[in-house]
């Protein structure tokens, strides 16, 4: 039998070796899974930044509101500082009263310390929705110096400091020029400023006998080489029970500070001036574009008028300082005693809101001589304040929209979360601070007849 080859040629084999490269399906998936790894990356670090940011928000804040309280204690703290506590409940000035402690106002401007709860609630951003709180506070005391420095009673109401006195030479230096003190002196006593055309600060005498007397100062005089002489208007005092020609008294500047809320840019773009405060919605939420956010304000004022701020050359509120941005509360509450009589032991209970502006109401029942000096004390005056609880509270410049508002409910509940805009979802944070402030000037005398 025989045999034929097949006349079909073999199929020839593939290489088992394929081509070098990515199949389509492959390149989808590492493009798919290099995209997935940059997406992660991206939004990991996106989302780190955002929250590295926020601490660093919430950081400044704190640090901000611990700032300010800091220095709202050291004011606070040095209210009725060589001064008086309240002059129309002094035993010791009842025969001294002068154009400062009279019948009627405005003795109110020189006692230590003055609150009006709620004054500056208006001011704040939404205070409604949420449910804060802005007082005003004015304190008198010396806050120019650290010292009252002893001077001699001249005739005509004029008083020469005694240049050579430790006191003195601790604040002025040792010129070895009594005339060259007269400016110094005039900085310190009058604010820099002509006390005959401004009386920006008053000045506090006390006898050698305790008697303490409130007076405008009129002039500062170089003092004909001998001391620098101050000139008091005394025309409502009994000079003869106060003090008498050639008699060594003490002396010390008053000053008058004021913290109010207020911006710190006015509508023509200076700082501080104006009396009308620009708040309301800062540039870009609800509001004028124009208009800045809250802030709490710290100013010397003047005795001659309620809240005449002290004014400087080109600026009409040359002494105002920001104490706190974006103010969220400036709450004040006081701890009195309310004993009715020096003979009862201390009662000290804590007044707010409406209780405040009683218990500081120096008008009442203060300017009968019998009362100042018996033991039936009135159970009001800023005389019974011991001490001073603070809440103070700032926010964030805008609200998070990832941060949900939630209602305060009630103005006792903490803050946590600030409104700026209601049609907007979302709140500023809140960083608040509470401390209670000893007043030592109040605290330590004691008595309630001071």
């Amino acid at each position: 039998m025989s045999v034929h080859r097949s006349t079909q040629q073999p199929r020839s084999r593939r290489s088992p070796r394929r081509a070098a490269g990515f199949t389509l399906v492959e390149m989808m998936v590492a493009l798919t899974a290099g995209a997935i790894a940059i997406t992660s990356i991206y939004y990991v670090s996106a989302a780190s930044s955002q929250h590295f940011q926020e601490q660093q928000l919430v950081a400044n804040m704190q640090t901000a509101v611990r700032l300010a309280a800091e220095r709202i204690r050291a004011d606070f703290q040095r209210a009725g500082f060589l001064g008086s506590v309240n002059p129309r409940f002094n035993g010791e000035g009842a025969e001294c009263a002068g154009d400062f402690v009279s019948s009627g106002a405005p003795n109110d401007y020189v006692q230590g310390f003055w609150l009006q709860d709620g004054a500056m609630t208006s001011l704040l951003d939404q205070q409604g929705t949420n449910e804060v709180q802005a007082d005003e506070v004015r304190l008198v005391g010396n806050y120019a110096t650290a010292d009252e420095y002893v001077a001699e009673v001249l005739p005509a109401s004029q008083l020469r400091i005694d240049v050579n006195n430790p006191a003195f030479r601790r604040s002025f230096g040792t010129s070895g020029h009594a005339a060259d003190y007269k400016d110094a002196v005039l900085a310190v006593f009058g604010g820099g400023k002509d006390p005959d055309t401004a009386p920006v600060r008053i000045v506090r005498v006390r006898t050698s006998h305790g008697r303490i007397l409130l007076a405008k100062l009129t002039a500062v005089s170089e003092g004909s080489g001998t001391g620098p002489i101050l000139t008091l208007d005394t025309s409502n005092v009994n000079t003869d029970a106060c003090f008498k020609t050639t008699e060594w008294v003490t002396v010390a500047p008053l000053m008058r500070i004021q913290y109010a809320v207020g911006s710190w840019q006015s509508a023509s773009g200076s700082k501080f001036a104006g009396s009308t405060p620009l708040v309301g919605q800062q540039a870009g939420t609800v509001g004028s574009v124009t208009s800045q956010a809250p802030a709490l304000i710290r100013r010397e004022i003047t005795f001659d008028a309620e809240k005449t701020p002290v004014d400087g050359t080109g600026n009409a509120d040359a002494t105002a300082q920001v104490v706190l941005e974006y103010l969220a509360e400036f709450n004040v509450d006081l701890f009195v005693d309310t004993r009715a009589n020096d003979s009862l032991p201390p009662s000290v209970v804590r007044a707010d809101d409406p209780a405040v502006d009683w218990t500081l109401d120096s008008n009442t029942n203060t300017n009968d001589a019998d009362a100042r000096n018996s033991n039936s004390m009135s159970t009001v005056g800023p005389q019974r304040i011991r001490s001073v609880q603070l809440r103070l509270s700032t926010r964030s410049p805008s609200e998070d929209a990832r941060f949900t508002f939630v209602a305060r409910g009630g103005s006792t509940a903490p803050l946590l979360r600030y409104e700026l805009d209601p049609g907007v979802a979302g709140a500023a944070r809140v960083r608040t601070i509470q401390t209670e402030i000893f007043l030592p000037n109040f605290s330590y005398k004691g008595r309630l007849n001071q």
